[in-house]
């Protein structure tokens, strides 16, 4: 007996019930596939952050290494902060 005839043999209100039941199951796994979707989303983007974050953390570090040396505490507060020695004249040119 295969499953057309099976289908055939059952009545109307068994029809309707297992109809019922397969639909609710659908909802019920379509809801649980859009949160694992959502899920896994939210991994990939966390997983960008923590990139995104290593490398700077790296590139604060190398900076913070490099602010102990003298001369470049002193090239980098005229950059950034536009500082300058006693009697000296700065001029800034921005780029357009």
């Amino acid at each position: 007996m295969n499953i057309r005839e099976k289908i055939k043999g059952l009545s109307t209100r068994n029809k309707v019930l297992i109809s019922i039941f397969a639909l609710v199951g659908v909802l019920a796994l379509g809801g649980e596939l859009i949160a694992i979707m959502k899920l896994r989303w939210e991994i990939v983007q966390l997983e960008e952050r923590i990139e995104y974050y290593k490398e700077r953390f790296q590139t604060d570090s190398t900076l913070l290494q490099n602010l102990h040396s003298p001369e470049f505490l002193e090239r980098f507060a005229r950059e950034h902060y536009h500082m300058h020695a006693k009697g000296e004249e700065v001029y800034i040119i921005r780029e357009k």
